[in-house]
């Protein structure tokens, strides 16, 4: 990682106030930046930049997180032919912004493939110090489908509890304190030169499984990552060698009125996936019981009263310290998408959340949902790239069941 002050550069967000997380993402302003990209599979015609570029124009003002000089959108909207669309995400992904200019951290590239005219992708990047991923997600529904929508869900405040703001402030001490014992096992070939992988599982396979474990998708999709996370030891590790993964999950504390604040709004719980775990349904019963507590805690609202806006910069160190892989080795965040999203009359068919991932920072996992299909994405950098089979063998393991 590139060495940088903990004074972020906000010259691009000097007219909003920031909170602890957002000048922790913007430390990293080198050549290995905290970039988001969402990634939208569409299933049709390509438009051609010029009619991308003038509904991102008529829109822009509706996403105020983004706003910039209209001159310059058609710099940040470009369409590109490409021979593999996954290579070109990744690049897009690990490219970095000019956070010393004016000019607010995002782009949109429409990519499109030179032998088929009945599949395009269209990805928004953007650096998380901008944005959330959620917040991404509201951006992306309201700029590009044929009827602007909502992206992500979102939830109610509310006051939160003694008991609430206990275990969100024992999570974060836990997390400054955490020395991760895990290592992701040695890095692959396989995936050479590539940062990200993923896989699809219809969404009905997994509403089956949900159901029949009177559960949620996203409990069924956690588990069968755990279950992924488990195997990955049991071959070739010693017993004694074997760890749990604590992961961070990110939870959206944005509300209705705040879909399109610029920010991270956002907190991030602590979930165990156990090295012992040996069956999907055995994972959905340890993954539910502890999410429960999450949801009867309403840890939400205490992390929103936790992540308010502060001209104070003390706890900056502290919150980047949590950004490792010591102390959060993998990050896990789960979005979805509205079920009417069409894209100049292309149907939404999938799509994948990506974090750009370098040395010492979390590897991580997404969970996308789009109308038809729940995508499993893994990020990591080239000592960890033994972690982009996750997505294979999660689709596998949920194939299976």
């Amino acid at each position: 990682m590139t060495a940088t002050s903990l004074e972020p550069d906000t010259t691009a967000l000097a007219d909003r106030r920031l909170n602890l997380l957002d000048r922790a993402f913007l430390t990293l302003d080198g050549r290995d930046q905290p970039i988001v990209t969402l990634a939208l599979d569409c299933e049709g015609p390509p438009p051609t930049a010029e009619l991308l570029i003038r509904r991102v124009t008529d829109r822009l003002a509706l996403v105020p997180a983004l706003r910039t000089d209209l001159a310059s959108v058609p710099k940040r909207v470009l369409r590109i032919d490409v021979t593999d669309v996954d290579d070109e995400t990744d690049r897009i992904v690990r490219s970095p912004f000019d956070l010393a200019s004016d000019s607010p951290p995002w782009n949109i590239r429409l990519l499109t493939r030179s032998e088929s005219s009945a599949f395009f992708r269209v990805c928004l990047s953007v650096h998380h110090g901008l944005l959330d991923g959620v917040g991404a997600t509201h951006a992306l529904a309201t700029l590009l489908p044929d009827v602007p929508s909502q992206g992500a869900h979102l939830h109610t405040a509310d006051r939160p509890g003694t008991r609430s703001m206990a275990r969100a402030l024992r999570d974060m001490a836990a997390a400054l304190a955490h020395r991760s014992a895990w290592i992701p096992p040695p890095a692959s070939s396989r995936h050479e030169g590539r940062c990200s992988a993923h896989r699809d599982v219809p969404v009905s396979t997994l509403r089956a499984l949900a159901d029949s474990h009177g559960t949620s998708l996203n409990d069924v999709s956690l588990a069968a990552l755990g279950v992924a996370l488990a195997a990955s030891q049991h071959q070739g590790t010693p017993t004694q060698s074997r760890h749990d993964v604590v992961a961070g999950i990110p939870v959206s504390t944005r509300t209705t009125e705040e879909r399109h604040h610029a920010g991270n709004l956002v907190g991030v719980y602590r979930l165990t996936f156990p090295h012992r775990i040996g069956s999907l349904e055995e994972a959905i019963k340890d993954i539910r019981s502890q999410i429960a507590e999450v949801r009867d805690l309403r840890l939400r609202d205490a992390y929103r009263k936790l992540g308010k806006p502060s001209a104070a910069r003390l706890g900056v160190r502290a919150t980047r310290s949590m950004l490792t892989p010591r102390s959060t080795p993998l990050v896990v965040s789960s979005v979805s998408f509205p079920e009417e999203f069409t894209v100049f009359g292309a149907e939404l068919r999938a799509a994948s959340m990506l974090l750009n991932v370098f040395d010492d920072f979390p590897a991580y996992v997404s969970f996308t949902r789009t109308p038809d299909n729940v995508r499993c994405t893994s990020v990591a950098d080239e000592a960890r790239s033994s972690l982009l089979h996750l997505p294979e063998r999660w689709a596998e393991i949920l194939r299976r069941a």
